[in-house]
């Protein structure tokens, strides 16, 4: 991929980041694909969320989901 083609991929990114932002399209809970929020903070919700279910006795189910972004050049 060219350089040109970079620069304009990181415009796009960040104007669509801006207007999901403006509308609160993404979610506070959401941690990828933000900026500031990586996978330390997914692991000490999860770890927070393990110790209070056992605490109160209760069951806990987490979903990890991965996607994949295939790059092509």
């Amino acid at each position: 991929m060219g350089y040109a083609a970079k620069v304009l991929i990181r415009v796009l990114t960040k104007r669509i980041e801006a207007k999901a932002n403006a509308i609160n399209y993404i979610g506070k809970d959401q941690i990828g694909f933000r900026k500031g929020k990586g996978t330390r903070d997914a692991i000490a919700t999860i770890r927070v969320l393990g110790e209070r279910s056992l605490q109160r006795g209760k069951d806990l189910c987490i979903v990890l989901l991965t996607m994949k972004r295939h790059l092509t050049g």
